[in-house]
């Protein structure tokens, strides 16, 4: 009898340790997914943000804010150097070549 609780009990621990690694599967899979689509959202607005400075760059429009240079004006407004600025810009100009 003894023996027969503790294949009993063997077998429902396999089950169980099974069962609790499809719930952990599961839920790696959807912590995988909500991770993916905070990256996806992540590089959209990245690349909108190279494009909105290469706008307000091109069309100077950092001069109807009184900046009288880009670089001051990324400096002021986003503490970012000018050279970031023009980094952000260089990727949105690649990545639309690109896709």
């Amino acid at each position: 009898m003894r023996s027969t609780s503790m294949k009993y009990l063997a077998d429902n621990t396999a089950v169980e340790e099974r069962q609790n690694a499809e719930l952990q599967k599961k839920a790696d899979m959807e912590e995988l997914e909500q991770l993916e689509k905070t990256i996806f959202t992540g590089i959209e607005t990245f690349l909108s943000v190279g494009v909105c400075l290469a706008e307000i760059s091109k069309r100077k429009l950092y001069k109807l804010r009184g900046f009288s240079s880009f670089g001051e004006y990324c400096e002021s407004q986003f503490n970012i150097s000018r050279s970031h600025g023009y980094r952000q810009i260089a990727h949105a100009v690649t990545c639309q070549n690109i896709g």
